[in-house]
């Protein structure tokens, strides 16, 4: 686990990705099973809690989706300033796939299978164009909740 250089971001990779993301793609080509991502939010918050400054807050998560992008989709650059904190997680990265960008530093954030990236959700972020098909992601966003 690290924080990314000069960016507010924690960057780990799932220990059992393989298992975890034959999952998440069932659910995402049935379309008619529902994923409620409580894995993915548990492992979450079980790294976002590991720094002193998150130490005994509650994270609540609220929503959460699966994404699967094909050559020539992308995201324009957003943030998701309504939460707290947000996450990306990479469950199918073909070769090629296109980074996850912080577009006002420009950092690119490579996208591999099994890693996370949480940041706040003010950050703005992007996907550029893709050039293959089959790039597949988890995205959270989750408040921190001071009042336990």
């Amino acid at each position: 686990m690290n924080i990314a250089e000069n960016l507010p971001i924690l960057i780990d990779y799932h220990p059992d990705y393989q298992t975890v993301n034959a999952e998440l793609v069932k659910h995402i080509k049935s379309k008619t099973q529902p994923y409620n991502g409580k894995e993915i939010d548990e492992w979450v918050t079980s790294l976002i809690t590991q720094f002193e400054f998150y130490g005994g807050y509650n994270i609540q998560y609220i929503n959460g989706w699966l994404a699967r992008y094909d050559e020539g989709d992308h995201i324009d650059s957003h943030n998701h300033h309504s939460y707290h904190l947000s996450y990306i997680y990479f469950v199918r990265a073909p070769e090629g796939s296109s980074p996850l960008v912080f577009t006002t530093s420009g950092q690119e954030i490579e996208a591999e299978e099994g890693k996370i990236v949480v940041f706040p959700g003010w950050m703005y972020h992007h996907v550029p164009y893709c050039k293959v098909s089959g790039r597949m992601v988890r995205v959270g966003n989750a408040y921190i909740n001071i009042n336990n």
